[in-house]
């Protein structure tokens, strides 16, 4: 979702049309939920809630940055940064998800009672 959210203010910031007013809409709610997202930390992995921590605050400098961006050349390279860094972190932080769950979906056993295997 955030990702979503990131790629909205992206596409608003780089339509001329865009006002000032509809960009500080898209960036409060890009902020609102980083913010949501950040108080479900941490996680029960201290990388991945230390990767996602990090995107969070990625987010929410970009968030920041973005409700200044328009009309804002500076403002606008620094939204598309912190976007980039979020994007990245967000990234990792799956790859570290679906490596722990792989860990945990490879070590099962077969059930009690199951003779298909023997």
């Amino acid at each position: 979702m955030l990702e979503k959210l990131l790629g909205t203010a992206a596409t608003a910031l780089d339509d001329p049309a865009t006002t000032v007013n509809q960009a500080h809409t898209v960036c409060g709610v890009l902020y609102l939920a980083s913010e949501q997202a950040n108080s479900d930390l941490p996680s029960p992995d201290a990388t991945i809630s230390r990767l996602l921590a990090d995107a969070y605050s990625e987010i929410g400098a970009a968030s920041e940055a973005c409700d200044k961006a328009v009309g804002n050349p500076a403002e606008l390279a620094k939204f598309k940064a912190h976007r980039s860094a979020a994007i990245g972190l967000l990234t990792e932080a799956t790859a570290a998800l679906e490596a722990r769950l792989g860990t945990l979906t490879t070590s099962t056993t077969t059930p009690p009672g199951d003779q298909a295997s023997q």
